[in-house]
């Protein structure tokens, strides 16, 4: 079955750990196959490790676009570094490229190396950022699950509910069909 990815932050904390309790909840196996890796969906550090894929896959998508747009074509001119980039964060939003948490990039500009060319600084502040959970890149990336059937639908009740989470990382009610992952044998 085909599920989209965790809108924040992907396979973080609560996901994973929401996910493994389903499958642990039926004693069945199943894997979570993404950009051509496969994960053991019992274990969430197996999925934390799918967010590295992840992450590669969703700046180079990033970048792709930005390459795609011409946008580093711009990046010679005279503007302070941290005008160039918070501008870059607002059109990327605008367009929905990438969601930002925080606009304070004043800690991501302090250190720069003169001997970088704008396009290598601007590509670290935001490969930082996104490292940092400033910002994050939307994606409409999707995982295939394979194994039983019950637990599948419940993966799928779960991502339908994005994944236990708002837009923002907070937690979010389930839905009754799912209230066993509240036991406190999974505590």
């Amino acid at each position: 079955m085909l599920i989209g990815i965790p809108a924040y932050r992907g396979f973080h904390v609560r996901p994973s750990t929401l996910l493994s309790k389903i499958v642990l909840h039926y004693g069945t196996d199943v894997q979570m196959s993404i950009l051509d890796e496969n994960y053991d969906v019992k274990s969430p550090l197996e999925l934390f490790r799918a967010n590295e894929a992840i992450n590669r896959e969703k700046r180079r998508m990033l970048f792709s676009y930005l390459e795609k747009m011409q946008y580093f074509g711009h990046l010679e001119r005279d503007e302070p570094l941290e005008y160039i980039i918070t501008h870059l964060l607002f059109d990327l939003e605008r367009n929905k490229i990438l969601i930002s948490y925080d606009y304070d990039i004043s800690e991501f500009c302090r250190n720069i190396n003169d001997s970088l060319t704008r396009k290598e600084i601007v590509t670290r502040a935001v490969t930082a950022m996104i490292a940092a959970g400033k910002i994050d890149i939307t994606t409409d990336l999707k995982a295939l699950f394979t194994g039983d059937r019950r637990v599948l639908l419940d993966i799928k009740t779960l991502a339908d509910n994005t994944y236990g989470e708002d837009q923002a990382g907070r937690n979010i009610p389930l839905p009754k069909s799912l209230s066993y992952l509240h036991r406190p044998e999974f505590s």
